[in-house]
């Protein structure tokens, strides 16, 4: 049979109570101190850094990854200077920055971490060895808050950090026998290059066709220019430059009105340069002499300088009058094409400064001229624009085809 267990004592009890009471209370210290000596041992900043490459050539990118974890708790802060970190400011020579970025911060209960992206790029002249990458000096304070909600900072210190060895290697590897591009390492890539290569192409022959078109019509143009025996060729100035001093001589009128303000001459300078204007838009001839040497223009004429040395200029004038140019616009409206604006600008201008320059009423406003010269001003450039290199070619190029296809018609 069993032997039966006989009971413990009360006092028994009670020292073996006070013992895993006593064991407990033990193990509780032990631990707060454990957790207090890893507090005070905590470090305040830790950083570290990580290449995506341990080799790089001359002129190559590569990344750089700087990680840093701060301590953040209730107690304590650790407060760093990331401004010298900013991708913008940080130097790293002999490396360059070219590019970075920062991350968003990551918090665990004890810690902040932050986080930078750099690319950088060695450009020195050091080839075949290995190079420092220098790590970054980082200055942080220490924020510790006392009962009370009192904080208490401590001065600044700072955190260097480890440098790294990158090694430089050839500008091409040691096997290379020749010098080229990469190959292309997928098939989009492939085909995104023949892509580019045959617009190119398609390009050129485009631009080289403008370019015999242009050389044809050149040719035709000289062959189809009559050479009559003894005749004299007649040196006359080019409508671009005609217009172009037209301009200067508006311009010159606007600086004498702003002086003296306007007379019946200085409507007249004006009235002759839009003449020459008007003449062009309605497709008369301008009337053009050689300028003979010590003598004026006169009244209603204009002198065009030459641009070769030792050559004189030309005396020319415009017969263009506003009753010309309504009967033009007259015509446009019953032909129902469209009417440009800047042929009733000049059309007006015509009509004021003539009025002031020959009128028998004298000088108009000086508000009403002004306008008349703005406007005058505006047709003149439109005029001037159609007789540009460009805009000649192009016409010439439009007549041109026109002719081919009335012959290839007329067969």
């Amino acid at each position: 049979m069993p032997k039966a267990q006989c009971p413990m004592p009360a006092a028994r009890r009670k020292r073996f109570l006070s013992l895993c009471i006593l064991h407990c209370a033990l193990c509780i210290d032990a631990a707060r101190a454990q957790q207090a000596t890893e507090n005070v041992t905590l470090a305040p900043i830790e950083c570290w850094t990580r290449t995506s490459t341990s080799a790089v050539r001359v002129g190559e990118r590569f990344d750089l990854v700087l990680t840093c974890a701060v301590v953040e708790t209730e107690s304590t802060t650790v407060v760093p200077d990331q401004s010298r970190l900013d991708p913008g400011v940080l130097q790293v020579p002999p490396f360059e920055v070219v590019s970075g970025s920062q991350a968003a911060d990551l918090r665990t209960r004890t810690h902040r971490l932050f986080q930078y992206d750099y690319v950088l790029r060695y450009l020195g002249e050091q080839i075949g060895g290995d190079i420092e990458l220098p790590g970054a000096t980082i200055s942080y304070r220490v924020q510790s808050r006392m009962q009370g909600d009192a904080a208490v900072e401590s001065r600044d210190r700072q955190y260097i950090l480890p440098s790294t060895r990158i090694h430089v290697a050839s500008l091409v590897p040691a096997a290379a026998k020749d010098i080229h591009d990469a190959l292309p390492p997928t098939f989009r890539a492939i085909e995104e290059r023949r892509f580019r290569a045959t617009f190119l192409r398609i390009v050129s022959w485009v631009v080289l066709g403008v370019g015999g078109v242009m050389v044809a019509w050149a040719l035709a143009a000289l062959i189809r220019r009559p050479r009559e025996a003894g005749a004299v060729a007649r040196r006359v100035a080019r409508e671009a430059a005609v217009l172009r001093a037209a301009s200067r001589e508006l311009e010159q009128v606007r600086r004498q009105r702003q002086v003296d303000g306007w007379t019946a001459d200085l409507a007249a300078r004006a009235l002759a340069a839009l003449r020459l204007a008007g003449s062009y838009t309605l497709g008369r001839p301008v009337a053009q002499t050689p300028a003979a040497a010590g003598t004026p223009p006169a009244p209603g004429q204009l002198r065009v300088p030459s641009i070769l040395p030792g050559r004189r200029g030309m005396i020319v004038s415009g017969s263009a009058t506003p009753e010309a140019v309504a009967l033009q616009l007259r015509h446009a409206e019953r032909a129902g094409a469209r009417v440009d604006e800047r042929l009733r600008d000049l059309q007006v201008a015509l009509e004021r400064l003539g009025a002031a320059a020959y009128g028998r009423n004298g000088v108009a406003s000086d508000s009403t001229l002004d306008e008349a010269l703005e406007r005058g001003n505006r047709a003149l450039r439109h005029v001037a624009r159609r007789y540009t290199w460009p805009a000649r070619a192009a016409r010439a190029a439009r007549q041109s085809v026109t002719e081919v296809r009335d012959r290839a018609w007329a067969r």
